[in-house]
C-alpha cells in the first residue's frame, strides 16, 4: 500500500494535487494498481512521512503495536485511514462461504512430529553461526547438521543422548529441517556420543589453553612446611637426578641451626 498524488486543477494560481492510496495486486496474471478510499486535496503529511504512514496504517488493520515511539500526529492519521479501509471492506460483497462435509472418523496421522520449537531454536542457532562455528573448528558438513539438531533437541527436550536419539528419530522434526531424515546412522546414539565427545573435547581444549599458557612463565617451588629458601638460613629439600631416594642438604647461612652441618 501506497500513497498517489494526481494533479487536478489550479487553486490560486497553483497546482493541487489529490491523495488517494493505491495497492498493486495480481489480475488475470497481471500486475494492476487498485484504488482504495481518496485522502482528498487537504492531505498535509509531508512527502518523506508516507512510507511510515502506510505502514503504521497496514498495522493498526491487523491490530497489531509499533515498538517504536510514533508521532502522534502521524498515528491520529494512520487511525483515521485505518477505520476507513475497515469501512471500505464492510462495504465489499464477499464471496459465499465454500464448506465441505468431512467424516472426522476417517481422519488418520502419519508419522506426525513437531516443527515450531525446533524452527525457533534452529534460526537461533543459524544467526549465531553455530554451524559455521563448527566446521572452522574441524566439523565436517554433516557433522555440524547433527550437532544443531542435538542443540535444539536438548533445548526442547532436555535428556540424555539415548532419549535424544529416539526423540529426533520419532517426534521431533529438526533432522528432517536440516535434510538428515534419509540418513539412519546420523541419529543413531553412536554419532550422538561422537558428536558430543568431540563437542566437549573441543570446548575442554579452549578452556585448558589459556589456564596453561598463563602457567607457561611461572615456576613454582615447593618447600617442606616451615622450611626457608636457600640463603635464608633454612634447609631445601631436593630429589638426586638418578631416581635415587630423596637427599636433603643444610644450606649453610652462617647462622644456621647447627653451623649448617648436613642432615
Amino acid at each position: 500500500m501506497r500513497i498517489k498524488a494526481a494533479k487536478t486543477h489550479m487553486k490560486g494560481g497553483e497546482p493541487a494535487c489529490s491523495y488517494r492510496l493505491v495497492k498493486s495486486e495480481r489480475v488475470g496474471g497481471k500486475v494492476r494498481q487498485v484504488a482504495l478510499p481518496d485522502l482528498g486535496t487537504g492531505f498535509a503529511v509531508p512527502r518523506e512521512s508516507w512510507r511510515e504512514l502506510c505502514h503504521l496504517a497496514e498495522m493498526k488493520m491487523t491490530g497489531q503495536m509499533s515498538l517504536l515511539e510514533t508521532d502522534p500526529e502521524l498515528d491520529a492519521t494512520a487511525q483515521s485511514i485505518a477505520c476507513k479501509l475497515r469501512a471500505r471492506r464492510l462495504e465489499e460483497p464477499k464471496a459465499p462461504p465454500r464448506t465441505a462435509e468431512v467424516d472426522l472418523d476417517s481422519l488418520e496421522h502419519e508419522d506426525p512430529r513437531t516443527v515450531g520449537g525446533e524452527r525457533i531454536c534452529l534460526k537461533a542457532l543459524e544467526d549465531l553461526r553455530f554451524r559455521e562455528a563448527l566446521e572452522e573448528v574441524g566439523f565436517s558438513d554433516r557433522d555440524a547438521r547433527i550437532a544443531c539438531a542435538v542443540m535444539a533437541a536438548r533445548m526442547l527436550h532436555p535428556s540424555s543422548e539415548r532419549e535424544t536419539s529416539r526423540w529426533l528419530r520419532e517426534t521431533g522434526a529438526a533432522a528432517e529441517l536440516l535434510g538428515l531424515e534419509g540418513d539412519d546412522r546420523a541419529l543413531s546414539r553412536k554419532t550422538l556420543y561422537r558428536i558430543a565427545d568431540r563437542r566437549r573435547g573441543r570446548r575442554d581444549r579452549e578452556r585448558e589453553e589459556p589456564r596453561m599458557a598463563a602457567r607457561g612463565g611461572l615456576q613454582l617451588d615447593h618447600h617442606r612446611p616451615g622450611s626457608q629458601a636457600a640463603g635464608s638460613g633454612g634447609r631445601s629439600r631436593r630429589r638426586s637426578c638418578d631416581g635415587g631416594r630423596p637427599q636433603c642438604e643444610g644450606v649453610a647461612s652462617g647462622e644456621g641451626r647447627g653451623g649448617g652441618e648436613a642432615l
